[in-house]
């Protein structure tokens, strides 16, 4: 199986991040992180992540959280519910270190909610 977390994938231009932060159908809201979520017409999930500056100063932390919400976006999320995703750091960010936890959680919620009922 193949584990790369490809351009298909990703939500790439300006235009589809817009597309989200104006028609999202969904949002998961905890102190650290915020889950914007939209259906898409292309049966393969897509995923954009917004780290500021501000909410986390140190390079090696925000990319260690980029790693962090791939990996969970790659193996927790189910691979065909056809969704446009947006995770935005928060800057309660700093309050909390077990990161994976939270952001586990929040996957699994996104997997029962989209078995309930399609975005």
């Amino acid at each position: 199986m193949n584990q790369r977390f490809s351009s298909k994938n990703r939500l790439t231009n300006t235009a589809q991040f817009d597309e989200v932060f104006k028609k999202n159908s969904k949002t998961l809201k905890t102190n650290e992180f915020l889950f914007l979520l939209k259906g898409n017409l292309m049966e393969e999930n897509r995923l954009g992540i917004i780290i500021g500056k501000k909410n986390v100063p140190l390079s090696v932390e925000r990319n260690k959280l980029r790693r962090l919400i791939r990996e969970g976006f790659r193996t927790i999320l189910k691979p065909r519910l056809g969704i446009d995703l947006i995770v935005l750091v928060r800057p309660g960010i700093n309050n909390n270190k077990n990161h994976w936890f939270l952001l586990k959680n929040l996957f699994l919620s996104i997997n029962s909610k989209e078995q309930r009922n399609k975005l």
